[in-house]
């Protein structure tokens, strides 16, 4: 689930797609979570599949950096 979908008034109709990462140590890079063997979305990583489901970007947002990835359908 990502942590903040902003949508249109209707939350079937999402805008925006937010999902906020702290890595640990400071030094680490935030990265969306890979879905391994044995999961449905097998292959594919967090953003891919909330891209998919939700049909429209999604970003991973760190508390230093910012956004630090989009992804666009």
């Amino acid at each position: 689930m990502p942590d903040v979908v902003i949508h249109s008034g209707n939350p079937l109709q999402a805008v925006s797609i937010y999902d906020f990462k702290f890595p640990c140590p400071a030094n680490n890079e935030a990265t969306w979570k890979m879905y391994g063997h044995g999961h449905i979305y097998r292959g594919l990583n967090q953003g891919q599949v909330y891209v998919e489901a939700l049909k429209t970007e999604a970003a991973l947002v760190t508390p230093r950096r910012g956004i630090e990835q989009r992804i666009h359908p």
